[in-house]
């Protein structure tokens, strides 16, 4: 995981959300990563495993104006606690996900909260 050449990745497929029977790292990958290898066993800083979220597969796999906070870049920017954020992924529990989408220069384009997804 220290290597400045790996990037955390799910190898789960894509699953459309809400349906089907996804396996918890579909979802809880990037939390884990955050949560167990930052916060609980510091293998790595924060700093570095958002580049190895972000950034680094961008360059990677040539993902031109992504990966990074640019002018003219696309974003999805999470915005999470450090000290709370944990993989809760499981087949049988719901996840649920609050968004909010933002626009240009600042200015607020709506509030979404999107639906719970329950696996059985």
């Amino acid at each position: 995981m220290r290597s400045p050449f790996t990037m955390v990745a799910s190898d789960a497929g894509i699953v459309e959300f809400g349906t089907g029977v996804p396996h918890p790292r579909a979802y809880g990958t990037f939390t884990r990563s955050l949560g167990v290898y930052v916060r609980e066993k510091q293998v790595l800083t924060l700093e570095d495993a958002i580049r190895k979220m972000t950034s680094l597969p961008a360059q990677t796999f040539r993902l031109h104006e992504r990966g990074a906070l640019r002018e003219g870049y696309w974003a999805d920017i999470v915005i999470f606690d450090p000290a709370r954020i944990a993989d809760m992924a499981t087949f049988s529990e719901a996840a649920s996900v609050r968004a909010r989408r933002f626009g240009r220069d600042r200015q607020r384009t709506g509030c979404r909260r999107c639906r719970q997804a329950y696996w059985s």
